[in-house]
């Protein structure tokens, strides 16, 4: 009986041996989480492969590691994050953020931390405006804003942020960077969405929305699992006396207003 048990054990240790053998850990893809990051490797490669990178977008760079070490599945090693920005410009960071209304626990701030399994979520609701804000100390002039629609997975409900409208708020006055138009391709990468603002100038970015009863398929709601915000060029303080604003759309303008100067390069 003895001699049985040990035969048994010897088996299932080989067995296990051999699975191990044959099936390394692997990597499956890049990590869905570095957006516009693209490379010409062939999945999957083995653990411990370095993987070259770079940005899907020629009019993109990347901020990050060029190399980055497979780990398992889509896990990797670096130095720095891969981050594909347009070039010349920079994330900026909102002081605070808010939105109309909180479903369940999904608040503003859970759009800007980074984290890609958390999301905000407003109520959702026909013939209401809804909002969610972005709210900066200092005027930025934005290149793009990247918003990561939640519902990646459901295409009902990822259908409920069709026709948000995204704004660059300057005090008051409002300045559409353009419209949110749902795609048919349902995985995160899909429903990443770049929206350009063309050195759009203010302290606040707004997204609203609003579906009419009769008009859309489904109910509105603003849920992001992230949102960023990109400037283009360098904000200095100085002590210059008061400009007009001279606002103009090319890399070259020269931006001033009241103790503050704008420079694009």
């Amino acid at each position: 009986m003895e001699n049985i048990i040990v035969y048994q054990i010897l088996v299932l240790f080989l067995f296990v041996d051999a699975s191990s053998d044959a099936n390394p850990d692997t990597c499956t893809g890049l990590s869905y989480e570095w957006l516009g990051v693209t490379t010409e490797t062939d999945f999957p490669v083995d653990a411990g492969v370095v993987v070259t990178v770079g940005c899907s977008d020629t009019d993109y760079i990347n901020r990050g590691s060029s190399k980055v070490t497979c780990i398992l599945e889509t896990g990797f090693t670096f130095s720095d994050k891969p981050t594909c920005v347009k070039q010349g410009s920079k994330e900026e960071k909102p002081s605070s953020v808010s939105q109309i209304s909180v479903y369940s626990y999904h608040v503003a701030n859970l759009a800007i931390d980074g984290d890609f399994t958390t999301k905000s979520s407003t109520l959702a609701g026909w013939d209401s405006p809804l909002w969610y804000k972005m709210h900066f100390d200092n005027k930025h002039c934005f290149s793009e804003i990247v918003i990561v629609q939640s519902d990646y997975i459901n295409p009902l409900n990822g259908r409920r942020m069709d026709d948000a409208k995204i704004f660059v708020v300057d005090n008051s006055a409002e300045s559409i960077c353009g419209i949110l138009e749902i795609k048919e391709e349902w995985t995160i990468r899909g429903q990443t969405y770049r929206i350009p603002c063309n050195m759009k100038c203010g302290n606040e970015v707004k997204v609203t929305l609003l579906h009419e009863r009769g008009k859309h398929g489904v109910l509105a709601a603003i849920h992001m699992r992230e949102i960023m915000a990109y400037s283009h060029g360098l904000f200095i303080r100085t002590k210059f006396p008061a400009f007009s604003i001279c606002k103009m759309q090319s890399y070259s303008d020269l931006i001033m207003s009241y103790k503050s100067l704008v420079l694009y390069v």
